[in-house]
């Protein structure tokens, strides 16, 4: 299993990004497109603080079968929500 470090890196990394790519389009965007571009950009930080917050408490710390389920979905919640994020920015694109 990865360390606990480098999967917090890997987060921030990745929410890193998400925002690099909203602050971008919203340069380009006007009116609504800005609103919800920040709306986006807000979710993501929450979204990265929420996770990191995650990944330092894992549940059932004496059993290593809980700790391993619980990291599997805890990778399968930030590829899900990742791509959530990266949807909304296609749509603001799309609609630039």
């Amino acid at each position: 299993m990865a360390s606990k470090r480098r999967l917090k890196k890997g987060v921030v990394a990745l929410a890193a990004a998400l925002f690099d790519e909203a602050l971008l389009f919203r340069a380009f965007a006007s009116g609504e497109q800005v609103d919800e571009l920040e709306a986006l950009m807000d979710d993501i930080m929450v979204w990265t603080d929420d996770t990191i917050r995650r990944v330092a408490r894992p549940d059932g710390k004496d059993n290593p079968k809980l700790v391993r389920a619980y990291y599997t979905k805890l990778r399968r919640d930030i590829n899900e929500t990742a791509e959530k994020f990266d949807e909304r920015l296609v749509k603001v694109l799309e609609s630039l």
